[in-house]
């Protein structure tokens, strides 16, 4: 087939895809990387396993960078989204979350400026993890672990092995090159999202929210593993805090499950003997409040050792964390280091790329999630049920941090905020809601204030009727995992997903409010004049796939309703947003529930079930899922287009080789009328 003739077949598709698709870029590479193909390719099984590779590979990094996203900057993001920016300081004092003041953080390339001092090193600490399960069932195993340990408040780049709070790529370069191959990124720790703050302002942050002067601990070091890439699975970082006379008095342990959740606890130093008596200069115990693997208890408590890894001389790094369960030992987790640690800032050219040809894999997400997996698979295949003990799994409380909202569930967000602030300033039994989010794609925390309340304060009343109408003074709502925002438009009404999510047992609660009845009372159950367009086909898929939402590990009290037609949070949508709002509304409900049907585990067409320990989302399926379909339609073009000749085709196998050249810009025209 002649190059003329096939882009005289795509130009009229290409034409309408640009119109209603308005990706420019994306549908110029589909169109340009066919027309290659059927030019330059041979009609065989390796040029379809090609196409198939490019297809697959853009549509899984596509789904990785919804890690990306989700750690904006909410200050530059928080006015286009209608979210406050900020939070004053006194808000504290209902949640773990405020803005800390921005203090100026030092800046190093290489050596630390004399304007700041710091306690200890940028150092390498290449380590040796070991699991010893001591009751229930025994088990034991280890791996190799690699620790970076560095001054909270230092930013420095040692090029080539770890770039610290620094922009891991070089700038004003052409090609994505890497400063260097490891990177410790502040949006990785403690809280999500934040990428505008460093890691002194979090820590500060944090122990505001304990209730603690920071004031206290003027120095820090971090022991934290690197990532390699934009994501990082972090199952365990410690924070170290010296006082003036720089002597360990306190630590913040960070733990990350499996799930993304992730816990921090502050723990002083109860140590009553000699610090030269053993490797072991700091204990601390704090309480087991978080479900970290299914074959653990959740009613325990830690006990934390650890050698100080900035005393002199640098050559050991120690730390044991014990699970206890009463008096009896669960498990000891053991960290050693299995060499001497490289000194960053001192390291040779030649020392440091030895180092990485050892450890260059060891911190990727995927070598840890396969080790992760690969034990607990171990572990269930190998004892049986009675030894095990599984827990069920709850979900996340309100003192651990979400795990990272999916890109859906950020969308959804957005139109929940709305019906949030309509129907709060709607109303004049509560005076505010102070709303609490995960933070990573608007402010943490907004004041929503009822307009009828600050009307009436105003208005002339008298002392009786004040009594009568004295209303709530502020009510505190907490999202605790952003899965809620996805549960929230599968049911009937706004009171039916409250009466589910918030008023249900404490265990499948995915929100919390210091008022529940009271609050989710804010909420409509019934709405007269409900908008249904029953002529309207993309309502009628939507009202088709409307389901109950994924079954959460305990069973629910509530009964689900189901919803024929457009719901009444639909219509409280539609009023609050304009037609393109509307429009994106609409499109992000059929991806959910198309996800909801087919983008479970294991072979996608399961609604129970996930892809999250693995990193995948129902909505990276769907990516996934029509990565195949495209190379389905990309192969059909390329045998068609090969097996054409310059005799003139019959009008059925005209029409198809139009349609299958034209598949890309066909489907995208589909996909932008839903």
């Amino acid at each position: 087939m002649t190059p003329w003739h096939i882009i005289s077949t795509l130009l009229p598709s290409l034409v309408f895809r640009l119109v209603l698709e308005r990706r420019v870029m994306l549908a110029l590479g589909e169109n340009f990387f066919l027309i290659a193909f059927t030019q330059f390719a041979e009609r065989s099984w390796v040029t379809v396993l090609i196409v198939a590779a490019i297809f697959v590979t853009f549509a899984f990094l596509q789904t990785q960078l919804e890690y990306r996203d989700s750690v904006q900057d909410i200050h530059s993001n928080a006015a286009q989204r209608g979210c406050p920016a900020h939070i004053t300081r006194h808000e504290n004092e209902d949640s773990n979350y405020c803005i800390p003041r921005q203090a100026p953080i030092p800046k190093s390339n290489g050596e630390p400026r004399t304007a700041k001092s710091f306690h200890g090193r940028v150092t390498m600490f290449p380590c040796d993890l070991r699991h010893l399960r001591r009751s229930g069932f025994k088990d034991d195993y280890h791996h190799s672990y690699l620790y970076v340990g560095y001054p909270v408040g230092l930013r420095a780049s040692y090029s080539p092995l770890v770039a610290v709070e620094e922009p891991p790529f070089r700038p004003r370069s052409l090609l994505p090159i890497k400063k260097a191959w490891f990177s410790i990124r502040p949006e990785d720790h403690a809280f999500n999202g934040d990428a505008n703050l460093s890691m002194a302002q979090k820590l500060e942050e944090f122990l505001l929210s304990e209730g603690e002067d920071p004031a206290e601990w003027p120095y820090a070091y971090i022991l934290a593993p690197p990532s390699v890439t934009w994501q990082l699975n972090n199952p365990l970082s410690f924070w170290y805090l010296y006082n003036n006379r720089k002597e360990l008095t306190a630590m913040i342990v960070q733990l990350q499950t499996s799930y993304g959740e992730r816990r921090m606890w502050l723990t002083r130093n109860c140590r009553t003997d000699a610090p030269g008596n053993g490797p072991y200069c700091f204990q601390g115990k704090f309480d087991k409040d978080l479900q970290v693997s299914p074959f653990t208890p959740l009613t325990a408590s830690y006990v934390i050792d650890s050698s100080d890894p900035c005393a002199a001389p640098l050559d050991k790094l120690k730390l044991m964390v014990t699970l206890k369960r009463g008096r009896e030992t669960v498990i000891n987790a053991v960290v050693n280091t299995t060499g001497p640690p490289l000194d960053a800032a001192t390291a040779s050219l030649g020392s440091s790329m030895l180092f990485l040809m050892k450890w260059w894999w060891v911190p990727m997400c995927s070598v840890v999630v396969f080790r992760i997996l690969s034990k607990a698979a171990r572990i269930y295949l190998t004892h049986n049920e009675k030894e095990l003990n599984i827990q069920t799994r709850a979900e996340p409380i309100t003192t651990a941090i979400a795990k990272s909202a999916r890109l859906s569930e950020r969308s959804l967000e957005t139109y929940f905020s709305r019906i949030l602030s309509s129907l709060v300033r709607g109303q004049s039994r509560i005076k505010s809601v102070k709303y609490i989010t995960s933070g990573e794609h608007c402010a943490r925390t907004r004041i929503i204030h009822s307009y009828q309340q600050h009307s009436r304060e105003k208005g002339p009343h008298c002392p009786d009727e004040e009594a009568k109408k004295e209303g709530l003074g502020q009510v505190v709502f907490k999202v605790n995992t952003p899965t809620f925002y996805a549960r929230f438009f599968h049911y009937k009404s706004p009171f039916a997903a409250m009466q589910s999510e918030l008023l249900d047992d404490e265990r499948s609660r995915t929100v919390w409010s210091s008022h529940p009845q009271e609050f989710a009372a804010l909420f409509p159950c019934d709405m007269a004049g409900v908008w249904c367009d029953p002529l309207d086909w993309r309502w009628r898929i939507i009202s088709m796939l409307r389901t109950a939402p994924p079954k959460t590990n305990f069973p629910r009290r509530t009964p689900y309703e189901p919803c024929r037609g457009t719901s009444l949070t639909d219509t409280l949508v539609m009023q609050q947003c304009s037609s393109d709002q509307f429009r994106d509304y609409r499109r992000a409900l059929i991806r959910l529930f198309l996800g909801h049907w087919i983008g479970g585990f294991p072979l996608g067409f399961i609604k129970e079930g996930d892809f999250e320990l693995i990193g995948l989302s129902r909505d990276a399926i769907l990516v996934i899922y029509e990565a195949f379909l495209k190379v389905g339609l990309v192969s059909l073009g390329l045998y068609l287009a090969g097996s054409s000749t310059t005799e003139v085709a019959n009008p059925t196998g005209l029409l198809s080789e139009i349609l299958s050249l034209a598949g890309l810009n066909i489907w995208a025209c589909l996909r932008s009328i839903l």
